[in-house]
């Protein structure tokens, strides 16, 4: 009973998997409280005229829905993650209000721009707008980016957590990009010879 409570709620590490589980949920709750019936029948439609040609549930749901599956799941959770976002958003005040308001905006941008060619061929976005889309990205973008070292601090990791030298702030990546390396990785002598001073995991060994 635990073993199959464990794969049926985390899909074992799946994510396709888990994302079949939450549109199969979702189509449960909108068989019961569906309100646009013309667009439900409509799919309802185009779902029962495969299985009429023969093709089984699974051959449809697996072999030629999936995009559409995989879609809806991550849509669902991307709204989700922005309204309760949203929702402590509007719980605050001054600063932290509006550095998290500018990054929930980037966000919101960034999907609508990685989705974009779907807005627009569902007409659910103006091509006007969907022109506005990517510029807009890219200026947000650049006003994070003023204060981005300053926002990866507030994240509080601990410096003895950062494995890769270049997160470090003990010029790992300006030593390493004194010279052309042609991609390769320096062996721990040349980096301290370049400058770099290795930092240490929480028991003290070093780490490069």
């Amino acid at each position: 009973m635990i073993g199959y409570a464990h794969a049926g709620m985390t899909a074992e590490g799946d994510n396709s998997v888990l994302m079949q589980k939450v549109t199969k949920e979702q189509l449960t709750l909108l068989q019961r409280q569906h309100r646009d019936l013309e667009q439900w029948f409509l799919h309802l439609a185009v779902l029962e005229t495969k299985l009429a040609e023969g093709k089984s549930l699974f051959q449809v749901w697996m072999g030629e829905e999936s995009d559409t599956i995989q879609s809806a799941a991550k849509a669902f959770g991307e709204r989700m993650c922005f309204e309760q976002t949203l929702d402590i958003v509007r719980t605050l005040d001054g600063g932290p209000r509006e550095i998290l308001e500018t990054l929930l905006h980037l966000w919101g941008l960034t999907l609508a721009e990685t989705n974009l060619s779907w807005f627009l061929t569902r007409q659910l976005m103006t091509p006007q707008t969907g022109l506005l889309v990517p510029q807009r990205v890219r200026e947000v973008v650049a006003s994070v980016g003023e204060n981005s070292l300053a926002l990866c601090g507030i994240l509080g990791v601990d410096e003895r957590l950062l494995f890769a030298p270049i997160a470090s702030d003990m010029g790992g990546w300006e030593a390493y990009n004194k010279s052309d390396n042609h991609g390769e990785l320096l062996e721990k002598n040349q980096l301290e010879t370049a400058g770099f001073r290795p930092h240490h995991d929480l028991d003290g060994r070093s780490k490069l």
